[in-house]
C-alpha cells in the first residue's frame, strides 16, 4: 500500500513537470495581444501578424510581429523557454547585460527586467525592447517607431504582463 502510495506521487510529480515543461507549445500568443490590441497600442492599422514558432535543442521559441500598414511602426513580442541542460533562462538573461550594456534595469514586473532604447526620431530604426525573466522563460516586448520611450515602456509592461500571467 505504501509502495503504491509512493508510485502514485512519483507519477503526479512526473506528470505535472512534464505539462508544465510543455505548456509553452499551447500559449497562443495571439489571443493574449490580438489584432486589434496591436492596432490600439500602435495608433494605426496593422497587417496580419508575422508568426514564428520553433522548437530545437536549447528550447521552444513563440514570437509574433506586427507592423503598421505604412511599415513606420511595428510591435514584437516573443516567449522563449530553454531547456535548462544547455542553458538556462537565468543564464541567457545575464547574458543579455553584457552583450547590451546600456540595459536599464525595471523593477515591478517578473524576476527580473531591463529596458534598452535603440536610434531616435520617430521611425522604424527607434526601438525599444523590454526582457522580462519568469522562471525558465524569457519574455520580449518591443515596439519601432514609437517617439516616447517612457510611453513605449508602459505599453510594453503592459503586454509582458498579460504574457507572464499565461505562463
Amino acid at each position: 500500500m505504501k509502495r503504491a502510495l509512493v508510485r502514485v506521487v512519483i507519477l503526479a510529480i512526473v506528470y505535472a513537470e512534464t505539462h508544465l515543461a510543455f505548456a509553452a507549445d499551447k500559449l497562443d500568443l495571439s489571443t493574449i495581444i490580438t489584432k486589434s490590441d496591436a492596432e490600439a497600442i500602435l495608433g494605426e492599422r496593422v497587417n496580419d501578424p508575422k508568426v514564428s514558432n520553433k522548437r530545437d535543442a536549447d528550447g521552444y521559441d513563440s514570437s509574433f510581429q506586427y507592423y503598421t500598414e505604412k511599415m513606420d511602426k511595428s510591435l514584437l513580442f516573443d516567449v522563449s523557454h530553454f531547456a535548462p541542460e544547455k542553458m538556462t533562462a537565468k543564464q541567457r538573461f545575464s547574458v543579455l547585460g553584457s552583450a547590451e550594456n546600456k540595459l536599464e534595469p525595471i523593477q515591478g514586473i517578473g524576476e527580473k527586467a531591463a529596458f534598452i532604447e535603440r536610434g531616435s526620431g520617430s521611425d522604424i530604426t527607434h526601438t525599444t525592447i523590454l526582457y522580462v525573466l519568469k522562471g525558465n522563460a524569457i519574455v520580449t516586448v518591443g515596439m519601432a517607431g514609437i517617439t516616447d520611450p517612457n510611453a513605449a515602456l508602459e505599453q510594453e509592461k503592459t503586454i509582458a504582463s498579460k504574457i507572464l500571467a499565461r505562463l
